[in-house]
């Protein structure tokens, strides 16, 4: 084997090791899981259930009938101020750090953990709805103000 065949060979074999480790590192991963908790009075019972031999930790919280959010309103102070200079110029795919970036990511983030009743409100808007939401009515809501200071 002449020495240009081995370095051909010798590339191949980088790249085939690259590639499997890219495939291993992004192809998902099929062992799945599942829990269930459930509680009958002072009982508690729990099941798990795995695609494979893993040791897992379990802690159990009781929420004392907490009500989860389903809603969640998030305030932007259009007066507050930024201090993102704006005269710069950013590279290429840059994001300015500004509250409607981080508002808009929030936004996302909550959507993909299943929330999706969501209102950005300004201050009108949030004196509003927190005069509306009196008593019961704010079970099972958020606030989320991005801005730092509350109106």
């Amino acid at each position: 084997m002449n020495r240009t065949t081995l370095t051909i060979v010798c590339k191949f074999a980088v790249l085939a090791i690259v590639v499997a480790g890219e495939m291993y590192a992004y192809i998902p991963d099929d062992r799945g899981f599942s829990s269930e908790a459930s509680r009958d009075g002072d009982t508690v019972s729990y099941s798990l259930s795995a695609d494979g031999a893993f040791t897992y930790r379990s802690t159990l919280f009781d929420n004392a009938d907490m009500t989860p959010v389903s809603k969640v309103y998030i305030y932007r102070d259009k007066g507050y101020a930024s201090y993102v200079d704006d005269s710069r110029v950013l590279a290429v795919g840059a994001q300015a750090m500004t509250q409607d970036y981080y508002i808009d990511q929030l936004t996302k983030n909550l959507e993909m953990m299943g929330t999706d009743d969501i209102t950005v409100l300004d201050a009108a808007e949030l004196k509003d709805t927190l005069s509306a939401d009196l008593a019961d009515t704010a079970k099972g809501k958020g606030l989320i103000i991005a801005s730092g200071s509350a109106p």
